[in-house]
């Protein structure tokens, strides 16, 4: 059978909040905010479109009790309670868990505070138990160990609240709690109490009762009290004052945060009181402002919010790192935010306003989804109903109406327009209309109907009335006498309807469930009870007569019903009659599957269409609510955690993709459930989601009324864009006839600008033809000479190839007849030792076989002997076993005793011992510190030093830098001018270039094949010297085998000659009856119970010399091993090395003849440039210098002089310059021939071996004597 997909889930959205803890909103940025929600922490992005990320808490704890942020907001620590004490540390790098601290000595089970050191919160945590013992625990949290703990010592009436580290000293903590305040210092490795309580001074009276407490960033302390004093504490913990600012009147204080210019505190009536820091010493802070201000538009909505805030307390508060966006939760489940400018604070435009939408303040009691629209409805013990729409990315809430009652009820219509809801004393059907208000059209007087579901058609629903249920008609209202069933005996829980609503099922307190069928009667066609079980929920499978229930009994069944056929009527119709005599029909019905989920205790079921699966909801009291998906063969698929109360509600969407879950908390969950085999099907889904509305016609006839009066809007908007349009139109013609002008006048001076770039073209091609018409005529014969030495060169290669290729046959038959010889000395060797060993053997057997027989035979000798004498003296033997056991009990107890003090002092011993070394490590941890301190600040001081000196080294090399490039920009604006010649000599010598290096590619293909091959030989011989050391191993192997042998052999020998001796002595002694029995007696101790001991120790040998044998093989194949390890390694890194030696070399040598191609190409054009500026300079004086000789040098112009000296330099810079580099020419090309000589590699071809010279540096050389001849003519 081929296995289902597995279904997944992923949360949607979470609505609600944890109100009853404390300290328990934080800023992870100004964007993101961190709470508790159900089973779950929340971060929440505060932006236009709402996002939620999910870190599930511990399966199996009962609940999260106390948070904490580090200073540097990495890692979130979160409390839970369970049997032993939990605390778990998420990282946000990857938002996951990364330790879970707990303690197996606390008895407590939970941690009610948590708070991170701010000076070293990557180690550093603190935790607050809330037990009797009351007790601060100091963890390195990384380590999961404990480093200190103390006990508050807590009296009956106290509590504690809070535990916190100081800012400025982490080593100091603060414990603050009704009748409780500690100041403790870690000292001695332990936890020191400093002060136990604040000395109230004559002037100064205030409550014990500390509710909070925050540290001020100076060091100092707030601890606040019920009455609503504010106390300031120095950094040691002692009280200074007490601030007269503080609100008193019996304001509780609930919790307080600084901020940058003082701080905030909260608690009763739902205000806010903000403190600013002064610089008077006897009013260090100032109160500025109280929130909630009054509204001064007096709106409803607003107003009403207010009375709900000041109806509660304000639980926990929270600042955004640039002060601007304040989050606080009440005692009520409500999570708030106020936009603050704490500039101006006391303004009167700072509101309260929700951050989400509104919660559910109590437990939710009705849960119902719409078919045909996005909507789901809920109900709560807060007298609230509530619609969401769960269609976009994120839920929103479109209605939240407030009743005078509580709503224990709700069922949605399928249409989307309707819903029915259940309040304490009536049921209300309600319109939904788009104005977002919910109107009552008519009452149904049933008191406390906790079960409302609408049938699949929406025009019946049936309702529960205590133990009764009745079906009503919704469009008429009408409850006829046949649809009133009344046959459970207990409250009804539960209702649930079959797809074409012809009947439906109830299960309820009294342990039954029933199926009733509405057309046939009011008596129910099948049941199912079972004693003393609370059914909880009920579903029926979609297209099948199977019902799945769960029970307060900790069980999940399956009952499945069958409709037999009639023989007269096939039709089941014709079985339903209003005749009362005919109440049966022909049902069979039995529990098919009963699955026991014990511990879990189970609330609520629904099915996924098509029976892919089941969804089941916890209702563990004292445990978080769990939602459990199973598959068909009830196997669980997934746990989802959720609330941190019960699963009071489930329900699924009409398309299996959302499921939505309501607790006893008053949080309210959407997951998205991603089912494959949904997915895969293709067919559209049969109901598609409705767009219409419901509304009034007052509504109805505005709206057409703005309609109007936007389209005449709308008409004379249109014209005045016409206009406009048509008068941008006009500006944007003249702009473009200007651009129009302006492209041709352009297009006028790129065609004169081409036409006299074509025109010098034309003349530098002509002026150019001759050069290089005989330039195509050198490198025609230069190609030709290549050819015919590459050609000679091939045939070298080829000639030099076939030697290799003949030696490389002869080694290869060499090392064959080589391995075929050693093959044929192997197997001698193996033959003749086999030979040798079967011949031991044989002997060996043999031997064996004569001991074994004499043993046998004195076995039996020895065996007649015994019993002989044991009938003789069987009473002694006794006597003798009884004190012998006696003693052996009081050795034994003797050695007991001595164990257990032996155990109690190593315990004491490792205690002291590993006290020892905690002491030793934190002294050696602590000294380390203070060197890396001191070192730190050595490298600091030497680094300010060396920056200090590279900041004037870099101006000077900036200045040098600056002269630099303005010399360089000279030099490239000459070079700029011999650019076209330079392009048209590169383009022939890589034409010159292309052959040469494919020549040296081949070179290098054949020098790389002939590398493989010669480490091909090199490996085979390696693995036959393997070979011939592993036969020599094991020949030494066999023959110490072969030793051992006959050593047991001829201790087997002694000992039987050794018991002959013996047994000689005691037949002298047959006369002798007491002389017999004394040497009988010392025959039996001597190899009896020797025998047995040493048999014993003899098993022990021959374990050990087994194992030895193991080990001795092992080592030598460990060795074999290693040995093979080391030479493939070795093997490996030489390959490695010559490969690079070889690539660097080649590398290096291409370098270093493409550098002197460049260097040859560099002094070809400054020729060719050096002739140019000479024919240009000297044209126009050439007649005169003709004229006026050598002799008349002195009389030249001044400039021309200069000009000509420089030139003389030049040429003297270039011929040198030319000498150095035929000289480095000449040295590479040796070192080339060598290292490929060394290698057996073909030589790069040179035009020396050819007994020719390079052309490049024949037509350089050419040129220069040309150069100085006219030189010298011209002078």
């Amino acid at each position: 059978m081929e296995s289902t997909p597995p279904i997944a889930s992923t949360p949607k959205f979470a609505f609600g909040i944890n109100g009853n803890m404390r300290n328990c909103i934080f800023f992870l940025d100004d964007q993101r905010v961190i709470y508790p929600c159900g089973h779950n922490v929340i971060i929440l992005t505060i932006g236009d479109d709402k996002t939620q990320e999910y870190i599930p808490c511990i399966e199996g704890s009962e609940g999260i009790t106390a948070m904490a942020l580090s200073y540097n907001k990495a890692y979130l620590a979160v409390c839970e309670r369970s049997e032993k004490a939990l605390c778990s540390i998420y990282s946000f790098d990857n938002k996951k868990r990364r330790k879970i601290i707990c303690s197996d000595n606390l008895n407590d089970r939970e941690f009610i505070s948590v708070a991170f050191s701010h000076q070293n919160e990557k180690n550093h945590l603190v935790t607050l138990t809330g037990g009797q013992d009351g007790m601060v625990i100091l963890w390195q949290w990384k380590k999961s160990k404990c480093i200190a703990y103390q006990k508050v010592g807590i009296s009956e009436g106290q509590t504690l609240y809070d535990v916190s580290f100081s800012i400025q000293d982490f080593n100091s903590l603060i414990v603050t709690g009704n009748g409780v305040y500690k100041y403790f210092k870690l000292k001695d490795n332990g936890l020191r109490p400093e002060h136990s309580g604040l000395n109230q001074k004559r002037e100064y009276h205030f409550s014990n009762h500390f509710t909070c407490h925050t540290w001020l960033p100076d060091g100092k302390a707030i601890v606040c009290t019920d009455q609503g004093e504010l106390l300031l504490l120095e950094s040691t913990g002692e009280l200074k004052m007490f601030l007269s600012c503080s609100p008193g009147d019996g304001f509780y204080i609930e919790s307080i945060t600084t901020y940058s210019k003082g701080f905030m505190i909260a608690g009763d009536t739902g205000q806010i009181m903000v403190y600013e820091k002064t610089d008077e010493p006897k009013k260090p802070f100032a109160y500025v402002a109280t929130w909630p201000n009054e509204d001064p538009k007096k709106e409803k909505k607003y107003s009403e919010l207010l009375l709900s805030i000041m109806a509660s307390r304000i639980k926990c508060i929270a600042l955004s790192s640039n002060d601007d966006t304040l989050v606080f939760s009440t005692e009520n489940n409500q999570l708030m935010k106020v936009n603050v400018n704490l500039e101006k604070s006391s303004e009167s435009s700072i509101k309260y306003e929700y951050l989400i939408y509104p919660f559910h303040s109590k437990a939710i009691t009705g849960l119902d989804v719409c078919i045909k629209k996005h909507l789901v409805a809920t109900c709560s013990a807060d007298k609230t109903v509530r619609i969401w729409n769960y269609g976009g990315q994120t839920p929103k809430l479109e209605i939240c109406e407030t009743f005078q009652e509580e709503a224990n009820s709700v069922a949605f219509h399928p249409s989307g327009y309707h819903i029915v809801v259940g309040f304490t004393d009536k049921i209300r059907m309600m319109n939904v209309f788009s104005e977002k208000k919910l109107s009552t059209f008519k009452e149904i007087l049933i008191k406390s109907c906790r079960e409302i579901q609408f049938s699949n058609g929406g025009h019946l629903f049936a309702c529960t009335n205590s133990d009764i249920i009745q079906v009503y008609n919704f469009y008429t209202g009408e409850n006829l006498p046949t649809m009133i069933f009344h046959e459970h005996e207990s409250k009804v829980r539960c209702i649930s309807w079959a797809e074409d609503d012809s009947y439906f099922a109830s299960a309820g307190w009294d342990g039954k469930i029933y199926v009733w069928n509405i057309k046939s009667n009011t008596k129910p066609e099948y049941s199912f009870e079972s004693k003393g079980t609370n059914f909880t929920s009920v579903a029926k499978m979609p297209h099948h007569n199977t019902l799945y229930a769960v029970s307060s009994d900790r069980m999940i069944r399956e009952l499945s019903y069958k409709v037999k056929e009639d023989k007269n009527d096939a039709s089941v119709a014709a079985h339903i009659s209003t005749d009362k005599k005919e109440t049966e029909f022909p049902i069979e019905a039995r529990e098919v599957l009963r699955f026991d989920a014990n511990p879990t205790k189970f609330s609520q079921v629904v099915l996924l269409n098509g029976g892919r699966g089941m969804i089941v909801g916890t209702a563990d009291e004292s445990r978080p609510g769990m939602i459990m998906i199973f598959r068909p063969d009830m196997e669980r698929a997934c746990d989802i955690q959720a609330h941190s109360q019960p699963v009071e509600r489930l329900k699924l969407s009409f398309d299996n993709q959302t499921l939505f879950s309501a607790g006893q908390d008053g949080t309210f969950f959407i997951f998205n459930l991603e089912d494959p085999l949904f997915k895969s099907q293709k067919e559209p889904p049969q109901i598609q989601p409705s767009e219409e509305i419901l509304c009034e016609k007052a509504e109805l006839r505005e709206l057409l009324q703005a309609i109007e009066h936007l389209k005449r809007e709308n008409d004379s908007l249109t014209q005045l864009k016409e206009t406009e349009k048509k008068r941008i139109e006009a500006v944007n013609n003249e702009q473009i006839e200007k651009l129009k002008e302006d492209r041709d006048k352009a297009k006028e001076a790129a065609k004169a600008k081409q036409k006299q770039l074509v025109d010098e073209i034309a003349e530098l091609e002509a002026r150019y033809k001759d050069q290089i018409e005989k330039k195509n005529l050198s490198n025609q014969d230069e190609l030709e000479r290549r050819e015919k030495d590459f050609q000679e060169k091939k045939q070298q290669d080829m000639l030099r190839y076939k030697e290799l290729e003949q030696k490389m046959k002869e080694e290869e038959e060499k090392i064959e007849a080589q391995i075929n010889r050693l093959h044929l000395e192997h197997e001698e060797a193996l033959e003749k030792l086999k030979l040798d060993n079967e011949k031991e053997i044989r002997k060996m057997k043999d031997r064996a076989a004569e001991l074994m027989e004499q043993k046998m035979s004195m076995e039996k000798e020895n065996k007649t002997t015994r019993d002989e004498l044991e009938n003789m003296y069987w009473e002694e033997i006794d006597e003798m076993k009884e004190k012998n056991k006696n003693e052996l009990y009081k050795q034994t107890k003797l050695g007991l005793d001595a164990k257990s003090e032996l155990t109690t002092i190593s315990a004491k011993c490792t205690e002291a011992k590993t006290d020892k070394e905690g002491k030793e490590q934190e002294i050696k941890e602590n000294e380390e510190k203070l060197n890396n301190e001191i070192q730190n600040q050595r490298a600091l001081k030497s680094e300010i030093e060396n920056q200090i000196n590279e900041i004037a080294e870099r101006k000077r090399t900036i200045a040098d830098k600056e002269t630099r490039i303005f010399q360089l920009k000279k030099k490239t604006q000459e070079l700029e001018k011999f650019k076209f010649v330079l392009d048209y000599k590169i383009k022939e010598l890589k034409r010159d270039i292309n052959p040469k290096e494919a020549e040296i590619n081949k070179l290098n293909e054949q020098t790389t094949k002939m590398d493989q091959e010669l480490k091909h030989f090199t490996r085979v011989n390696e693995n036959l010297a393997l070979i011939v050391d592993d036969l020599r191993m094991r020949q030494e192997g066999l023959q110490k085998e072969v030793e051992g042998q006959n050593k047991k052999i001829e201790s087997q020998q002694k000992y039987v000659k050794k018991f002959n001796d013996d047994l000689f002595d005691c037949v002298n002694n047959l006369s002798n009856k007491k002389a017999l029995k004394k040497d009988i007696i010392n025959l039996h101790k001597k190899y009896i119970l020797e025998e047995a001991s040493s048999s014993k120790g003899s098993k022990m040998e021959g374990e050990a010399d087994i194992q030895k044998k193991y080990a001795a093989k092992r080592k030598y194949l460990e060795k074999s091993v290693n040995y093979l390890r080391i030479m493939i390694a070795k093997d490996s890194s030489n390959h490695k090395q010559e490969y690079t030696r070889y690539m660097k070399e080649n590398v290096t040598l291409l370098q270093e003849i493409n550098d002197l191609r460049k260097e040859v190409k560099t002094l070809e054009a400054t020729f060719k440039s050096q002739k140019k500026r000479q024919k240009d300079t000297m044209g126009s004086r050439f007649s005169a210098r003709d004229e006026i000789g050598g002799s008349q040098h002195g009389n030249m112009d001044p400039e021309t002089v200069k000009e000509l000296n420089m030139q003389d330099n030049i040429l003297q810079n270039l011929t040198r310059e030319l000498a150095e580099i035929k000289e480095d020419n000449d040295n590479l090309q040796t070192r080339a021939r060598s290292s490929r000589g060394a290698r057996n590699l073909a030589p790069i071809p040179r035009p020396e071996d050819n007994k020719e010279e390079d052309p490049v540096i024949n037509e350089s050389e050419k040129r220069l004597d040309d150069f100085r001849d006219e030189e010298e003519a011209q002078r």
